[in-house]
């Protein structure tokens, strides 16, 4: 197996896992069902000050939430696909990386979002 494959199945799975997790939370914070705790979700003063605050934060977050685990996935996905077929290795990482970087910025997003819905209710 060459690097270019063993690194599409390696990287692209790894961000297709990732991708499919951020959306499974979304969809959990989309339908209230994301309870506070002490290990995930949007962890700020302002989340964590309320039962209320956290899911008003969670819910504010959970579109943005989907589309960066949909597009983490899509980009762990393509890098799949290409490394399968061959392609060089600069496109397999650029694919992979491209999905994960447009994935953190949208998580980054959602914690803005959520951070602010969380100090509406104060």
């Amino acid at each position: 197996m060459d690097d270019a494959l063993a690194g599409g199945l390696i990287g692209g799975g790894a961000i297709l896992l990732s991708g499919l997790l951020v959306m499974w939370m979304g969809n959990l914070m989309a339908a209230g069902r994301f309870k506070p705790n002490k290990w995930a979700g949007i962890r700020t003063p302002s989340t964590r000050k309320s039962d209320e605050a956290w899911y008003a934060a969670h819910e504010a977050a959970a579109a943005s939430m989907n589309a960066a685990g949909t597009l983490g996935a899509t980009g762990g996905l393509t890098g799949i696909i290409a490394a399968l077929l061959g392609a060089s290795e600069g496109v397999v990482v650029g694919l992979i990386l491209g999905g994960a970087l447009l994935m953190t910025v949208l998580l980054v997003v959602s914690t803005i979002r959520g951070a602010r819905a969380a100090r509406r209710i104060g």
